[in-house]
C-alpha cells in the first residue's frame, strides 16, 4: 500500500469528513480523537503522521485512568499496528503523568 503525504491527506479530507462539526458560515470544529484543540486546522489534525490523542475513562478496577494514543508513522499502511496505546492511572500524580506524556511524544 502506498502512503500519501500529510498535505495530500488534508486536501482530500480536510473540509468533508465525519468529524467536522459546524454551521455554514460559522467556525468549523472537529471531534477528531487525535485533535486536542477541537479546531479544524491542518496543523492539529489527525491526518498528520505524528498525532496524539488523550481520553479519560475507568479501568476494570473502577479507577480513573487516562489513555494516551500515539500514531506511529512507521506502520502507516497497517492500521492495526499504526497506533501505540498507553494507559496511565490518574491517582499517581500530575507531575508523573506529565513526564510520561513528554517522553512518549519526544
Amino acid at each position: 500500500m502506498v502512503q500519501i503525504s500529510d498535505d495530500l491527506a488534508w486536501v482530500l479530507v480536510g473540509k468533508k469528513n465525519c468529524f467536522v462539526k459546524g454551521r455554514k458560515g460559522g467556525p468549523k470544529f472537529t471531534a477528531d480523537p487525535y485533535n486536542l484543540t477541537g479546531v479544524n486546522k491542518k496543523s492539529v489534525a489527525g491526518t498528520n503522521a505524528k498525532a496524539l490523542g488523550i481520553a479519560s475513562g475507568v479501568d476494570s478496577k473502577k479507577r480513573d485512568v487516562a489513555t494516551v494514543v500515539l500514531k506511529t508513522s512507521k506502520a502507516g499502511s497497517k492500521p492495526s499496528k499504526s497506533t501505540h496505546k498507553v494507559v496511565l492511572r490518574v491517582g499517581r500524580g500530575t507531575k508523573r503523568m506529565n513526564k510520561t506524556v513528554k517522553t512518549l511524544v519526544a
